[in-house]
């Protein structure tokens, strides 16, 4: 599926679900600021976005956009699973914004990622993706299990963080985000993880992947708790390896 803006376009109003699905090996593609994937819930209705083994691809042009997958909603949950699938890897398409974009813009949705498998974003050489995965929720959780290759290698990254998630929420854990993947961001990125909570609910981050080199591997705050966990196995390369405040910023 591919399409002069957005590959798939698929909007509701007064509460109505979204439900995509790319099975097996199909591919979505926009162009000119488009989006592969991009799905707007204009009252509180739930977004579920699931991607097989395909690509999906998203180009910034002049304007704002060009993600690989765009969720946004007002109140309603979202949930992406990508499951082996290719996000803004292709250099003859070009490459996006961001790879994955979930953004809760008013109310008490929660929101769902997960990419498993053989899954990658923005995996090609002089990739210009800003970001790998970015959740914005306004009170709601954020729960990010990223198993994922983010960025092409070391030093080639994607821009400024692999992932980025950002709520007001009171809930016991705020924020979860577990890498069992790699993080590859540039040199003078900002950070692999980025997990910041205005909220007094807690930020739990857990990893065992590899995250190199930005200046910070990992960037967690929060008004409530906040617990960072390195597994055997984990690697985490920067300036600061793990920053973890718990002061209003």
């Amino acid at each position: 599926v591919s399409g002069n803006t957005s590959g798939i376009h698929a909007q509701t109003y007064l509460g109505g679900n979204i439900d995509v699905t790319l099975a097996g090996g199909a591919n979505a593609t926009g162009r000119d600021s488009g989006d592969g994937i991009r799905t707007y819930a204009h009252g509180n209705g739930t977004i579920t976005i699931n991607t097989g083994s395909g690509a999906v691809n998203g180009l910034q042009g002049s304007g704002y956009g060009g993600f690989g997958v765009n969720a946004e909603g007002n109140g309603g949950n979202i949930f992406i699973t990508a499951a082996g699938t290719q996000i803004d890897n292709s250099s003859a398409v070009g490459n996006g914004y961001a790879g994955i974009v979930a953004w809760v813009h008013t109310g008490p949705g929660n929101i769902t990622i997960a990419t498993t498998g053989a899954s990658t974003i923005g995996n090609v050489t002089g990739s210009s993706l800003n970001d790998g995965i970015v959740a914005f929720a306004d009170t709601g959780t954020i729960d990010i299990r990223n198993n994922a290759k983010i960025g092409f290698a070391n030093g080639d990254g994607v821009d400024y963080r692999g992932i980025d998630a950002e709520t007001s929420s009171s809930a016991t854990t705020a924020i979860y985000v577990q890498n069992t993947g790699s993080i590859h961001v540039d040199n003078g990125g900002n950070a692999g993880v980025y997990a910041s909570n205005t909220g007094t609910g807690g930020v739990v981050f857990v990893n065992s992947g590899l995250i190199d080199p930005p200046a910070y591997g990992a960037f967690l705050h929060s008004g409530g708790n906040v617990a960072a966990i390195n597994l055997i196995g984990g690697n985490i390369s920067g300036n600061v390896g793990i920053h973890a405040d718990t002061t209003d910023r």
